[in-house]
């Protein structure tokens, strides 16, 4: 008995250390032996039975054996073992067991592995799985078989590892589920692996900057209008000039005006002048527009298309380069634009391109500017569109240029929205000398370029006659007006009226008395003067008749010339006739008739010295008289006196060389401040340039 106890307690206290693990169930199993198992058999597998399978072992494993296997055994295989697999097994394996597998042992698939999934055990896979397969590995007729799910799992590096390895393979419905980011991660050379034309859309416009400048231009080529439609202003602006330069003409034309107005001076400006012509010009902005060389690339037919705001934009350097049909569809604020130098610099078929209409649209410092060279290749209907709208800014001297075939028919001359002369020349003109007719419209023009009522004067121009009947042989000039009968409340009303237009005549016109000052003396007022003062409206009669005599010699360009006498003075003297500086004092145009002039005719008890006692001259009787546009204040000018047998608002001898006098001969005689500030009371509107005259208006002694 205490022999068996004393064994029982040897046996009890067994170190645990050497303690012996019972072995497993495959434990010394031939492959053949495994691949003999049942279902059931490896069913009942322990994690520590798979982790103790050999890969020799684990390679016999079938199908069917790892179809009963739980996904806790599945994934208890290491990556040896799952690459130990044979293809037949993984052929057969059901798909919900192929997702039981871990990424790393997906990942550590072999190819011939990879290769033998099918369909339904690829798109089984979890994304972790899909991403952790070797992708590279895949088939062309696996990929095929991706659902939709399963690409749009896949990483930007396995797709590009696809569209490298596997050119136009994915199908477009395939193509269509891949994501933005997916799209975006994608390397240049993966990206250009792409059939953009699968693209829809939403991944269009989904692209970054940065893939949009990474596609071929072949692909942008290729991208269909709804594609490009889709692109959004940074991605339009992120094109390249070579990539711009593929997109069709169809659909360059059909970006949006956001679109258009999306690219950038430096794409318009370097893109081939195809795409250019291709573009919708109506849809750029003024800031394309406005660019160095950006219309370089437009065509005629597109600038022909711009709003006038556009082409306003359009720098006046770009416009100079272009054919000459692009000159003449310029608009007016474009025609404004240019300067002297430019038009000066224009060829012979460029200024031939000009419109008639355009050269009226030349600002007034271009047209002062303009060479007599420029001047001399305008046609007459050039020539004639200028002088209509800008004779006030031509100087004499380019005037004096102009050519007796650019004056030879009636024209219009004057001021856009000012006073203008429309002057028809009389039978009797052609006989005049060379320059009478440049001298007519230097006349014109320098009235236009003093006085802005906007009124049309209707002047024929003869020589040697006037309206038909001889001069007299001792008149340098004679002229006949159109005039009819006022009362004097109605012109004492419109000269009140009249005032505000200048410190001069709101003078004036304080001066006026509100009754009659005549004793009930009516009032003669010639038509045009009547315009001036808004007393009769436009029409189309002829307001006088002007003429020069035949019988003196003149000079026409308003230079002094020995013996001759200043031809545009002289003309002048007669038009503001016409215009109303006419003097009756109850006596020259009838008993009791007056004029507005003689409104401001004083006489003074001083002689040669300054007014004293002034007094309206009404009677005709003062031994002096002169004009005052203050009163009797201050003398402007001192008139021929009633008896003198000369024109009663003529300026007497003492006026010296000024146009509203005497002709002289061998002088140049120009018009004076006084002469503008006397047109001024009669109800003629001051230009800036006829104000800044009339400042130069000086005082004289009472003759």
């Amino acid at each position: 008995m205490s022999r068996l106890r004393v064994s029982y307690s040897c046996q009890l206290f067994v170190p645990w250390g050497r303690a012996r693990r019972m072995p497993s169930i495959v434990t010394g199993l031939s492959p053949s032996q495994i691949a003999a198992l049942s279902t059931s058999t490896v069913g009942s597998f322990a994690t520590s039975d798979i982790q103790a399978l050999t890969t020799q072992q684990a390679g016999a494993l079938t199908a069917d054996q790892l179809n009963a296997l739980p996904q806790a055994d599945i994934q208890a295989f290491s990556t040896q073992q799952v690459a130990a697999l044979s293809y037949s097994t993984f052929v057969a394996l059901t798909a919900a067991q192929t997702a039981n597998f871990t990424a790393t042992q997906i990942g550590a698939l072999t190819k011939n592995q990879v290769q033998s999934l099918n369909p339904n055990q690829l798109n089984a896979l979890g994304s972790a799985d899909l991403q952790a397969l070797n992708v590279d590995d895949l088939t062309d007729q696996q990929l095929k078989g991706l659902s939709a799910g399963t690409i749009s799992n896949l990483t930007s590096t396995q797709i590009g590892k696809i569209l490298d390895g596997h050119r136009d393979v994915l199908s477009g419905s395939q193509i269509q589920v891949l994501s933005a980011a997916q799209l975006n991660g994608l390397s240049q050379t993966a990206l250009q692996s792409l059939d953009v034309r699968g693209l829809n859309a939403a991944q269009i416009s989904g692209l970054s900057t940065g893939a949009v400048a990474n596609l071929s231009s072949r692909q942008v080529y290729d991208l269909s209008a709804s594609q490009v439609s889709a692109l959004s202003t940074s991605q339009i602006a992120a094109l390249s000039d070579d990539q711009l330069n593929t997109i069709s003409a169809a659909r360059l034309a059909g970006l949006s005006q956001t679109q258009t107005q999306a690219l950038t001076t430096g794409q318009l400006n370097d893109i081939s002048q195809a795409a250019g012509h291709a573009l919708d010009a109506t849809k750029l902005s003024t800031t394309q527009l406005s660019s160095t060389n950006v219309v370089n690339n437009l065509s005629t037919a597109q600038l022909h298309t711009l709003s006038s705001t556009q082409v306003a934009a359009v720098p006046v350097a770009q416009v100079l380069s272009q054919d000459p049909s692009v000159i003449s569809a310029m608009n007016a604020t474009q025609i404004a634009s240019l300067n002297a130098s430019q038009v000066n610099g224009f060829s012979s078929s460029q200024l031939a391109a000009l419109t008639a209409t355009q050269t009226g649209q030349l600002s007034g410092s271009t047209v002062s500017g303009l060479s007599n060279t420029t001047l001399g290749a305008l046609s007459a209907s050039q020539i004639a569109g200028l002088l209509a709208n800008k004779a006030n800014y031509l100087s004499i001297g380019q005037i004096s240029s102009l050519s007796a075939s650019q004056l030879s028919s009636n024209l219009v001359v004057g001021a856009s929205g000012g006073l203008q002369f429309s002057l028809s020349w009389a039978a009797s003109a052609s006989g005049a000398p060379t320059g009478y007719r440049n001298a007519v419209v230097a006349a014109a023009a320098g009235l236009a370029n003093d006085f802005s009522n906007p009124v049309v004067l209707n002047i024929q121009i003869g020589y040697g006659e006037v309206n038909g009947s001889a001069l007299d042989p001792n008149a340098a000039g004679e002229n006949e007006a159109a005039v009819g009968t006022v009362s004097y409340t109605s012109l004492y009303s419109v000269l009140q009226a009249d005032s505000s237009n200048s410190s001069i005549q709101a003078t004036a016109d304080a001066t006026l008395n509100a009754s009659n000052p005549t004793s009930g003396g009516t009032f003669e007022i010639s038509r045009g003067e009547a315009k001036a003062l808004n007393l009769t409206g436009a029409s189309s009669s002829i307001d006088g008749y002007v003429s020069l005599s035949t019988g003196l010699s003149y000079s026409f360009n308003g230079q002094a010339a020995s013996g001759k006498y200043d031809a545009i003075g002289v003309l002048q003297h007669e038009l503001t006739e016409v215009m109303g500086r006419t003097g009756s004092v109850g006596t020259a145009f009838g008993s009791g008739v007056y004029t507005a002039l003689d409104l401001f005719r004083y006489s003074s008890g001083t002689t040669g010295g300054s007014p004293s006692s002034p007094a309206l001259d009404t009677s005709a009787a003062a031994t002096n008289a002169y004009f005052s546009a203050n009163g009797g204040t201050t003398d402007y000018g001192n008139y021929n006196l009633n008896g003198s047998g000369a024109d009663l608002a003529d300026w007497n001898i003492s006026m010296a060389n000024d146009p509203f006098g005497f002709a002289i001969s061998g002088v140049s005689q120009q018009m004076s401040g006084n002469d503008v500030v006397e047109m001024a009371v009669l109800g003629w509107n001051l230009t800036s340039s006829g104000a800044t005259a009339a400042q130069a208006a000086r005082a004289y002694n009472v003759a």
